[in-house]
Parts: C-alpha cells; structure tokens; sequence
C-alpha cells in the first residue's frame, strides 16, 4: 500500500471548478478562463451534488488510475461502494450514497481544458441515462481517462475524509 494508499486522484480542471453544491433543475455550468465543466441530466431529475458526488469522483478517478483502466467496478451495492470508498455510513448516509451514485452515472458530464473541446466524463455507448437502476461498473471515457493520467492532482485521503461534511472545504482544498 505505502503512500499512494494515501491519495485520492482529481482531474485538474474540477480541481479549478468546483462542483454543485445543492440540488439543481436539470442542468448547471461554471466557465473560468479557459476551463468549463457541465452536468444535465438528460432524463430530467435534480443533478448529482454536494460532499457525496465529489467524494465519489474522486473514488473512481482514483480507482481508475491505480488500476490503469478507464473501467471501474463499482460493487452490486451501496454498502459495497461505501466499503471500497472507507466511508462509513448508517442506512440513510447508504441510502444517500446510492442515490447520488444513480444521479452521477445519470448524468452527463463534460469538462473542457485549456479551451479544448468538451469531453465527456463518463463513456456512454450502449446504455441509457435513467436514475431508475443500480450500476455495477462505470467506464471513463478513453480520452478523458488520458486527460486524467496525465495531469491528474494528488490530494491526501486523509484530508478529503475529514472534510467529508464540508464540500466547500474541500473544493478549497482541491
């Protein structure tokens, strides 16, 4: 394990971004300089946010990288998920979970870098954006996954898990 057991991996422009903090409609977008990011929600719904969504990103950029695979298993549950993650959560914080899980692979996120084009987070060929099953895995995109190993940024879990509760702490931090 050594020190990467202690870094979670973020892709560089969230780092610049930030994320929702609050449910929204079923769109939202933040754009400075020449980064943006966006998240719809295609099949209508609030968006993925708060504390929750950016700890999740973080867990499968970061499983993605040490595994060296733009796929990442998820588990068949949200206490599976919350075990991989070293998040420890009573029924309603894996409800909550689960929830924000469904909304994210929902969801479609894009991130432009450097004034590029938009790349979608998430590989979406083949299945369809609903907020209605659990997903057991979830695959990058190939060339955000390229993006991300290339210019991803170290923080310490540690860290990330004490400010769990406050995600614009986090964002701060990030």
């Amino acid at each position: 394990q050594g020190a990467s057991a202690n870094l979670a991996m973020q892709h560089r422009a969230l780092c610049q971004l930030g994320l929702p903090l609050q449910p929204c409609a079923d769109s939202w977008r933040r754009d400075i300089g020449a980064v943006a990011l966006g998240i719809e929600m295609p099949a209508g719904g609030p968006l993925p946010h708060g504390a929750l969504l950016r700890r999740l990103l973080l867990h499968v950029f970061s499983t993605a990288l040490a595994n060296g695979s733009p796929a990442v298993e998820i588990g068949e549950d949200a206490a599976t998920l919350a075990a991989h993650m070293g998040f420890s959560a009573d029924e309603a914080g894996l409800r909550a979970l689960a929830e924000q899980y469904e909304r994210l692979v929902a969801a479609k996120i894009t991130v432009a870098l450097d004034g590029g084009a938009a790349l979608g987070v998430f590989d979406a060929r083949g299945r369809p954006r609903a907020v209605a099953e659990w997903r057991s895995a979830v695959r990058l995109n190939a060339r955000f996954f390229a993006g991300l190993a290339e210019g991803a940024v170290a923080l310490d879990s540690r860290v990330v898990a004490a400010l769990t509760d406050r995600p614009l702490a986090l964002d701060a931090y990030m």
